[in-house]
């Protein structure tokens, strides 16, 4: 056993809570294999391989803003993605915004182009409008995902909306 952890990089998920404390094991395999134990059930609750981790590092991690320093505080985390999503709705509005402004296809800029600009401007410009819904789209479900302000909070508890929507009873709780 290489150590006992509550949390790292690997094992930060909030499905893992039951689990811990967790014992990291390092296989001395190619792979690079560790394996998390669960001190409580002695189970394998996870195991990751050296490329499973660059991998998921370049994605989630990057990505997700997923860094264990910054999701031990599970609401700092919640705020910076919501608030950074913010931030890149009001780009791409704005972006959207100055892009259209921009557009002429009725008296076209010389060469008969469309977009006043040369180059990788020109391509910024043209890519940037054509991506403008899934860009948009992107931020905005990412946002939503997050559930900022409590906006899919519900007012009544899980169990009798479970019983309506599976047609069983109708129990309070």
């Amino acid at each position: 056993m290489d150590e006992r952890i509550q949390l790292d990089q690997w094992a930060v998920s909030a499905g893992l809570d039951s689990y811990r404390p967790l014992h990291r094991i390092h296989a001395n395999d190619i792979a690079k294999t560790v394996l998390y134990v669960s001190d409580k059930t002695e189970q394998i609750v996870r195991d990751t391989h050296r490329t499973e981790r660059f991998w998921n590092w370049l994605g989630s991690t990057v990505h997700w803003i997923y860094s264990l320093q910054l999701r031990k505080n599970a609401s700092l985390w919640n705020d910076v993605i919501v608030y950074l999503s913010l931030l890149g709705i009001v780009s791409v509005i704005t972006g959207a915004i100055i892009g259209f402004m921009r557009v002429q296809f009725h008296n076209p800029y010389r060469g008969k182009s469309v977009s006043p600009y040369f180059g990788w401007m020109k391509w910024h410009h043209i890519l940037g409008l054509l991506s403008l819904v899934f860009v948009s789209t992107f931020i905005f479900s990412g946002l939503m995902l997050m559930g900022p302000w409590g906006v899919f909070n519900s007012s009544t508890a899980a169990g009798p909306q479970i019983g309506r929507y599976t047609g069983g009873s109708n129990l309070t709780e």
